[in-house]
C-alpha cells in the first residue's frame, strides 16, 4: 500500500471513529435520540467498510448502501456476505429523509 492509500485509510478509520465516539456520547445521554445514534451507527459501519475498500484499492462508490458496499469487499472477505440481509436495516438510517 503506498503512502496516499494508507492515509486515505487512515482518514477514513478516523471519521469512523469519530462516529463511534458520538453513538458513546449519545447513548450516555438521559434524552438518547435514537435515531441519531443509528444514523452514526450506519456511518461508522459505512466509513470502516470504504476504508477497507481503500486498502484493497477498490475504489468506494458514493453511496449509502451498506449492501452494495459489503458486495465490493466480500471478495476479500466472504464472511461479510452474511451480513447482508441485516446490513439493509442499518442502511436507511444514513439515507432516510423526511417526506415534506
Amino acid at each position: 500500500m503506498n503512502d496516499e492509500t494508507r492515509e486515505l485509510v487512515r482518514q477514513w478509520k478516523e471519521k469512523a471513529q469519530n462516529d463511534w465516539t458520538a453513538v458513546g456520547i449519545l447513548l450516555a445521554s438521559e434524552q438518547c435520540p435514537a435515531e441519531t445514534v443509528c444514523f452514526h451507527c450506519q456511518q461508522f459501519v459505512e466509513k470502516l467498510l470504504k476504508a477497507f475498500l481503500t486498502q484493497y484499492d477498490i475504489e468506494s462508490p458514493k453511496t449509502h448502501d451498506l449492501r452494495r458496499l459489503i458486495q465490493l469487499a466480500e471478495s476479500y472477505v466472504p464472511e461479510l456476505s452474511r451480513l447482508s440481509d441485516e446490513s439493509d436495516k442499518l442502511t436507511v438510517h444514513g439515507v432516510e429523509t423526511i417526506p415534506w
